[in-house]
């Protein structure tokens, strides 16, 4: 889902909080979990109202205007389904290139992808 990262300080939802619910799904490497707002009335995925990281996502299907600006890259290619082909020139990044673009640190070579499915299995040795 294309989404459109923005500082947190020059957000303010304006209407529709009281409509706003949250989903946090299990931990799963370390606190805090993962958390999602959508609309109650709708399903639309929303962003938190009350944001407390420095910078939020806005799913761009929210937008009723062209905010004039295209997408950049694709993230976590390694995720897309064989019947979903990426067709432009647009950089493509698996999880591996995104952490060391965005925090400059390499993942362990122990790291694994897990889904909250995982937590089911916690005496998997490789399962963090």
């Amino acid at each position: 889902m294309p989404g459109i990262t923005v500082l947190a300080n020059g957000y303010r939802m304006t209407q529709g909080e009281q409509h706003i619910s949250n989903y946090e799904a299990p931990v799963l490497y370390s606190p805090p979990p993962y958390r999602s707002s959508f609309c109650s009335k709708c399903g639309s995925p929303v962003p938190d109202p009350h944001p407390t990281e420095d910078t939020l996502e806005i799913p761009a299907g929210l937008l009723d205007q062209d905010p004039g600006i295209k997408p950049d890259k694709h993230i976590f290619v390694e995720f897309v389904p064989g019947w979903d082909k990426i067709s432009d020139r647009l950089p493509q990044y698996d999880l591996n290139q995104l952490t060391r673009e965005r925090h400059g640190v390499e993942l362990p070579e122990s790291f694994k992808v897990r889904t909250h499915y995982d937590n089911q299995n916690k005496n998997d040795p490789g399962i963090m």
